[in-house]
């Protein structure tokens, strides 16, 4: 069974996960958005205290606040992290769009390297796939993870609470994202709760 633990991270309240399953020990982070130090000591001290394994470095976007953690994480693990290739470009400007979000730069560090994913990928943590699911709009490359045998999807800034991604930074789109959302989405099962980048988990039916 897949279960999850929650950190809110940086100056921006990104939601990171470590997910993992609960018979292998197999675990993965999605959006490692850590600034500080000691956010990055918490996220370590819980994957070492259940005795994990991280296998996957999952990115829903390359916005800078969800990316932020993701040269340490993947020095830590010594994994690769995974992001559709839509959004590769943006992951390697962390400055700029800081700069042009917060009007200052953070001395963010973008990734060494990063792989790709696409629609419709299946991911395996231990023994839960996981579904990628491409929902452009937020961003071009902005994906969602789902996993049916949780009945649970990792939204990123695609679907929130009473809420959906900004449209207005570069690459934005609020047709392509209402679209992504009513097919992509909410064609999911109404129970399926929903785990988004920012603020409190909510469930499709709600959304919808």
């Amino acid at each position: 069974m897949l279960l999850y633990k929650s950190f809110m991270v940086n100056p921006l309240g990104v939601n990171c996960f470590v997910a993992y399953d609960d018979e292998t020990l197999d675990a993965t982070i999605i959006d490692p958005g850590m600034f500080y130090a000691q956010e990055c000591e918490e996220v370590a001290a819980f994957i070492a205290d259940n005795g994990l394994h991280v296998s996957h470095i999952l990115l829903t976007h390359g916005h800078f606040d969800h990316v932020m953690g993701v040269r340490w994480c993947a020095a830590e693990y010594g994994v690769t992290p995974l992001l559709h290739s839509a959004d590769h470009r943006l992951a390697y400007d962390l400055e700029r769009q800081a700069l042009l979000f917060m009007r200052r730069t953070l001395g963010a560090t973008a990734p060494e390297s990063l792989a790709a994913i696409a629609d419709g990928d299946i991911l395996r943590i231990g023994n839960v796939e996981m579904q990628v699911i491409h929902t452009p709009g937020h961003t071009p490359g902005g994906v969602c993870y789902y996993v049916p045998s949780a009945q649970l999807v990792f939204t990123g800034d695609t679907l929130f609470n009473n809420g959906v991604g900004r449209t207005d930074f570069e690459g934005g789109s609020a047709q392509t994202l209402f679209t992504s959302i009513r097919e992509r989405l909410f064609t999911l099962p109404s129970e399926t709760k929903v785990l988004p980048g920012h603020g409190p988990s909510t469930t499709i039916d709600d959304e919808m």
